[in-house]
């Protein structure tokens, strides 16, 4: 009877392990990147909490992105904190156009092209045209809460790289 036992343990355990390999086969080639796109937009928004702000400005919140922000098959990384300032706008836009930090992944080419070392940084103030898009109207919404009542000073400095392979990575489709 033990002998019996065992072999129909033996059958079960096949039976389940050949659909439980076939699916691990399955997904782990569309699911292998995540978790080196994870780090790499972690390591991005460490970069780019090293960046100075001008004085005179005020920090209200952080936040950092991923996924497919455009028209096609591309990974896309998105950093940057939300601040405000009495400074004038030229100033503040100016100041930003003179920064760079490291790229999330300065050995991947992006868009079939030469992989980025460095990456710009740019501020838009709240009102300008571009938050009345997606994903920029999302990423006001989501901070919403931590915005002043008057958001005519509030602007959002960034960095953002797309056109990375989305290879292994069901965000980017």
């Amino acid at each position: 009877m033990n002998k019996k036992l065992l072999m129909i343990g033996q059958w079960f355990g096949m039976l389940i392990s050949i659909p439980v390999i076939g699916l691990i086969l399955f997904i782990v080639p569309m699911l292998w990147k995540i978790p080196i796109h994870n780090m790499q937009i972690v390591a991005f928004q460490r970069n780019f909490a090293k960046v100075s702000h001008p004085e005179g400005t005020t920090y209200i919140a952080a936040f950092k992105d991923f996924g497919n922000f455009g028209n096609s098959n591309h990974c896309d990384y998105f950093v940057g904190e939300f601040r405000s300032s009495d400074l004038p706008r030229n100033v503040v836009v100016s100041y930003y156009q003179k920064l760079r930090i490291l790229s999330p992944n300065a050995s991947e080419g992006v868009w079939s092209g030469e992989p980025h070392a460095t990456t710009a940084v740019d501020a838009y103030f709240l009102d300008d045209e571009v938050f009345h898009y997606w994903p920029w109207s999302d990423w006001v919404d989501g901070h919403a809460s931590r915005l002043p009542e008057n958001t005519k000073n509030v602007y959002l400095a960034f960095a953002s790289e797309d056109g990375y392979s989305p290879t292994g990575d069901f965000r980017c489709h």
